[in-house]
């Protein structure tokens, strides 16, 4: 399993997964644990076209995109990229946003081993 980096916080996925599970049930909360974890990485994907292209407007919706689902799952170190790229999207130098979107996308990396455990975890009722 991949280290988890300084930034993620675990106690905090748990926590959110324990009472997305006890608002909605521990099957939905699984599915949309899933949904993040299969989204993301195409998402990312589409921030560095949009990079690659100029396309700051995008790039900002996206980060925001981004930003709030992250939060939704405890996910703090991923949200607070996503609002410094919503930011930066606006007027920063494009080097800059491309060092915050491979961020996010290291901290991605680092976060999905445990989102697809926790996912498993719902499933199984635990």
């Amino acid at each position: 399993m991949t280290p988890l980096s300084n930034n993620f916080d675990l106690p905090l996925l748990e926590a959110t997964g324990r009472q997305l599970a006890e608002e909605i049930g521990s099957e939905s909360a699984s599915e949309l644990f899933m949904c993040y974890l299969q989204d993301s990485p195409g998402r990312l994907e589409e921030m560095k076209r949009l990079l690659g292209v100029g396309d700051r407007k995008s790039l900002g919706i996206l980060a925001h995109s981004i930003k709030g689902s992250s939060s939704i799952f405890g996910l703090s170190a991923m949200e607070s990229l996503g609002h410094q790229l919503e930011t930066e999207s606006e007027t920063g130098e494009l080097e800059r946003i491309g060092a915050l979107i491979q961020e996010l996308d290291r901290e991605f990396k680092t976060a999905a081993p445990e989102i697809l455990r926790m996912s498993s975890e719902l499933a199984a009722g635990a």
